[in-house]
């Protein structure tokens, strides 16, 4: 990965996370009509941390395990996200929700082991798989609005302009620094 990209990253997630860390309630009670949707960005959340120590250092358990763990909950709480947020209104979102449960159960923990803020075995087809996956789920989302729906679709499809291998890394930065953004616009800073 392009230092200068790296660091850029990792700046953006220190500034969200103050941004972030000031406003969150981590009892997740106070977010009664976005619940679901915060705890999904705390996941994302708390995988930027392990990504970013990851860019600099090697440790066997946060690159074998809590890396892929993470991917696969930020995946699965999608499930949750249609439950609660979609109530099921929309019959095309029954095709992503199978998606995302092939995607679950395709899942294989040893293709996502991460050193140093790269893929080491790139499951190519997983991955595209996910991508055309999560594009379905937010095109037939029916609580999104157009404007998210294609500023979402954007940022999936930001990471393919790098290596595949670095493709979640990219995710989860643009991820938080969306959310920084959007949570800047809000405090009107």
């Amino acid at each position: 990965m392009n230092q200068i990209l790296q660091k850029i990253y990792v700046i953006i997630f220190l500034l969200s996370s103050i941004v972030y860390v000031s406003k969150i309630d981590f009892t997740f009670t106070s977010y009664k009509d976005n619940k679901y949707m915060e705890i999904k960005y705390f996941l994302v959340w708390i995988a930027t941390i392990f990504i970013s120590y990851s860019l600099y250092y090697t440790n066997e358990i946060v690159n074998k395990y809590i890396l892929p763990i993470s991917l696969v909950l930020n995946v699965a709480i999608l499930l949750l996200i249609s439950y609660y947020y979609d109530k099921f209104s929309n019959k095309f979102h029954y095709i992503s929700l199978i998606g995302i449960i092939i995607l679950l159960i395709s899942f294989k923990i040893d293709n996502f082991k991460m050193n140093m803020g790269y893929l080491e075995n790139v499951d190519e087809i997983w991955i595209y798989s996910y991508i055309i996956v999560i594009i379905f789920w937010f095109i037939t989302s029916s609580y999104l609005s157009n404007t998210a729906k294609l500023l979402n679709i954007l940022l999936i499809l930001y990471p393919l302009l790098y290596p595949l291998n670095e493709y979640f890394t990219h995710r989860v930065y643009t991820l938080v620094g969306m959310k920084y953004m959007y949570e800047m616009i809000l405090l009107n800073i």
